[in-house]
């Protein structure tokens, strides 16, 4: 009873920050709106998949329930809610990472999913859902080349990898099977909206895995600002990036940026400021950020803060300074069941150092996600949380933070 006291208070504070010259900011505390925006629901789930469905400009949410239950799809009414669609498009499956992006060209965004492989012993598809003319989806992942049914998937990415205009796929996919099949990361180039082709010779076709039980991370960015995008992938022997050799290729450059180790969920982000991107980075016990160096290297640990969990992160600007903030999501590793620690949200304060924020919490079920999504789009920052990892139900939060408003100082 103590201790959900504390956190009733703890949650019902309130930041405020003096400037040198006096001026005071306010910012209101943080609440979770998940039953006013109309997602509250209790259940297993792996993710939720942000992106714009039916361009209107406001972000909409794919919600993956595992495969204990259908994935559920929400449009943003811009009025602070949502409203499901397509309620039975999106069957029961062994789902996990999703990703969005118009594939064919046709002005509608498309959803590939992610699935399992029954722990390696299936052969299974994953799923490339094409959005139609009336808003409804179908499954068009075999027609469309992007089924690996051997691989054991787990995180997927779009992004255009040899410069051509199209959104290609990455999929991580984690090892081994029992049965000796291969399971290798795919790259699946975009044959001008018609279908994907597998391309090995880009380099990044290894078998380093993605995560087994953690969301893990697969992201696209231009971490040295050449203009093309690198790779980012967190593997289940390491965490591992690969330089995009000017749309030709790539090759893997973990050890000469000074990364090594084995990390659940990491981010590129400019943390600091000054237009290089910086690497956010969580695993058991510690939340990282490695400033990029002078000579572009991640090799120095810039702020470290100690967690008793740490499974999955996200970034944005929750009081509108400028600068990302970061969500680390702690989830509870051991025996399942083992009680569901708090989260934390930390304020980035110039980009030096990190300040905990109180923000609504739940000890029920176990943290399977994090996701960044302005649902209200007021241009402050708020995550979509999902509890129902390791087959426990667990709540949808929505946490979201109000505008700060700022008290000129006194005369």
């Amino acid at each position: 009873m103590r201790r959900w006291v504390f956190l009733v208070l703890w949650a019902l504070a309130a930041t405020t920050i003096v400037s040198p010259a006096g001026a005071a900011t306010t910012q209101g505390a943080a609440t979770d709106a998940a039953a006013a925006a109309g997602i509250s629901q209790v259940t297993q789930s792996i993710g939720a998949t942000v992106g714009d469905l039916n361009g209107d400009g406001l972000p909409d949410l794919l919600l993956n329930r595992t495969f204990v239950a259908s994935a559920r799809v929400y449009l943003n009414s811009g009025a602070g809610g949502f409203s499901e669609i397509d309620a039975n498009s999106f069957p029961k499956d062994d789902r996990h990472g999703c990703a969005m992006a118009d594939v064919n060209g046709d002005g509608l965004q498309d959803i590939y999913c992610t699935v399992g492989a029954s722990h390696g012993t299936a052969v299974k598809s994953n799923e490339l859902w094409i959005q139609q003319p009336e808003g409804t989806f179908v499954d068009e992942a075999a027609a469309m080349g992007v089924s690996d049914p051997y691989g054991r998937s787990r995180a997927a990415v779009f992004f255009d990898a040899n410069g051509d205009g199209w959104p290609d796929l990455f999929v991580a996919n984690f090892y081994p099977r029992p049965d000796g099949q291969p399971t290798p990361n795919r790259l699946f180039i975009n044959q001008g909206g018609t279908g994907f082709v597998d391309a090995p010779e880009f380099g990044v076709d290894q078998q380093v895995g993605g995560m087994a039980l953690a969301p893990g991370c697969a992201q696209a960015a231009d971490y040295d600002g050449d203009g093309y995008p690198d790779l980012l992938v967190c593997g289940a022997g390491g965490i591992h990036v690969y330089h995009n050799d000017a749309d030709a290729g790539f090759t893997e450059t973990t050890s000469q940026l000074g990364l090594s180790g084995v990390w659940l969920d990491a981010t590129f982000a400019d943390i600091n400021n000054d237009g290089r991107l910086d690497l956010v980075m969580i695993k058991k016990g510690v939340l990282q950020v490695r400033l990029q160096q002078s000579d572009g290297r991640f090799n120095v640990v810039s702020i470290s803060r100690k967690l008793t969990e740490g499974r999955a992160l996200a970034v944005g600007d929750i009081n509108a300074d400028s600068y990302f903030d970061v969500y680390a999501l702690q989830g509870a590793s051991g025996p399942s069941g083992t009680p569901n620690p708090p989260d934390i949200m930390y304020r980035n304060v110039g980009g030096t150092n990190l300040a905990t924020v109180p923000i609504p919490e739940t000890s029920a079920g176990n943290g399977a996600s994090v996701s960044e999504i302005d649902y209200n789009n007021d241009g402050i920052a708020d995550f979509i949380v999902t509890n129902g990892a390791r087959k426990l139900k667990g709540p949808v939060q929505l946490i979201t933070f109000p505008p700060p408003v700022t008290t000129p100082p006194a005369r």
